[in-house]
């Protein structure tokens, strides 16, 4: 599901989910091909292995030279296209990165408005599965300073579940 940019909610959202907040950081042309031509590199390896031409503890090292001569090998054209690769798929999890709130929990009065806005129909769903699941009842408050009323305390209450009275 694409996140909403403005939804004060994504950093929640992410670390609810146990996504990583972290900033993400661009992988090198070199490890994208290794990711996709490691596994042939791998195979060969193997073979040599099954013949005898390479031992176990020779595998590690022969790997990584393997593909460092295969991707030094690659044109000067083919290099500029994994970059390229590597670049788009830094911008892509950068953008994704940014819509989930860039890590960090909005301090800004318009963002704390937001979230105060949004905070019923934010908790509500989980608040009525919590309900559902238990068979109990479950009131929220939350309280404290609103900057849409000049920092004046406020108290909201999100109930779920009912009461049955005498009948």
């Amino acid at each position: 599901m694409a996140k909403d940019a403005d939804d004060p909610y994504n950093h929640f959202l992410t670390r609810f989910t146990g996504q990583s907040t972290a900033k993400p950081h661009r992988r090198t042309p070199y490890n994208l091909w290794c990711e996709i031509h490691g596994k042939d590199i791998e195979q060969e390896l193997e073979t040599m292995v099954n013949q005898g031409e390479l031992t176990e503890k020779q595998k590690p090292g022969r790997c990584q030279k393997m593909r460092s001569d295969r991707y030094c090998d690659l044109s000067e054209e083919e290099r500029d296209e994994w970059l390229q690769r590597s670049e788009q798929e830094h911008a892509t999890a950068m953008e994704a990165w940014r819509a989930g709130g860039n890590g960090k929990v909005p301090d800004d009065p318009l963002d704390i408005q937001k979230c105060i806005d949004r905070l019923p129909e934010f908790i509500q769903p989980i608040i009525d599965i919590v309900v559902e699941c238990t068979r109990g009842k479950l009131v929220l408050l939350w309280g404290g300073p609103e900057p849409r009323d000049g920092g004046h305390l406020n108290v909201v209450s999100i109930c779920s579940g009912t009461m049955l009275g005498p009948h």
